[in-house]
């Protein structure tokens, strides 16, 4: 059984994980899960409503202050 989810990705010796692009010997780098697909999830929806909301709300109004 393989350590890894998908085939054609793996970890370099470097630890950087990439795919092979299909019908080539190409490689592209992995960057890890979307952050639109895991911010309504478990742990991280928590952490965002604990947290993230203060910081985004002050991000938000400080951008509108400079529009005015």
């Amino acid at each position: 059984m393989a350590a890894h989810r998908f085939k054609r990705s793996f970890a370099l010796r470097n630890g950087d994980f990439v795919a092979t692009l299909p019908g080539s010997k190409r490689m592209r780098r992995l960057y890890g899960p979307s952050v639109a697909k895991e911010i309504g999830k478990d742990e991280s929806a928590a952490t965002f409503e604990a947290e993230g909301a203060q910081l985004v709300e002050a991000c938000i109004f400080r951008r509108l202050s400079r529009l005015f």
